[in-house]
């Protein structure tokens, strides 16, 4: 999903919820959404839940007719699609590994919350944003 696709958003407040080694972020995400919703009923859309998936190439590599990819080749037919190689400690995501070469090493794993967070602080388009 998009963080920046409905703006100016509305919400108050951002919950980040990070998924473990299986990466099953959309798992993590309904868990969190259902207890946002048991505990708060219809204030929920003040809330924003973040649930960022971090892929490994094979995560892609499954989904190869959704990703193009295209015989023999090292890219993965998306430019905007960063994974991780879970080679460990370097290139896991959970340790703050560099995206894999094929990717784009220069962007850390933790960058990716450092730009969410750049976002989510934009005044313009998250005016209400309070934590």
């Amino acid at each position: 999903a998009d963080l920046e696709k409905d703006l100016p958003n509305e919400a108050e407040e951002a919950i980040f919820f990070f998924h473990g080694a299986v990466r099953n972020a959309q798992d993590y995400f309904c868990s969190l959404k259902r207890i946002v919703q048991s505990a708060l009923g219809n204030q929920t859309g003040k809330i924003l839940i973040i649930s960022p998936k971090y892929h490994y190439r094979a995560d892609l590599e499954m989904h190869n007719s959704s990703y193009n990819m295209s015989a023999g080749s090292d890219h993965l037919g998306h430019e905007d699609q960063l994974y991780w190689n879970g080679s460990k400690p370097w290139g896991d995501w959970r340790a703050g590994g560099a995206a894999d070469e094929h990717s784009d090493p220069l962007y850390d794993s933790f960058e990716v919350v450092d730009d969410m967070l750049l976002i989510l602080s934009n005044i313009d388009k998250f005016p209400k944003m309070r934590r």
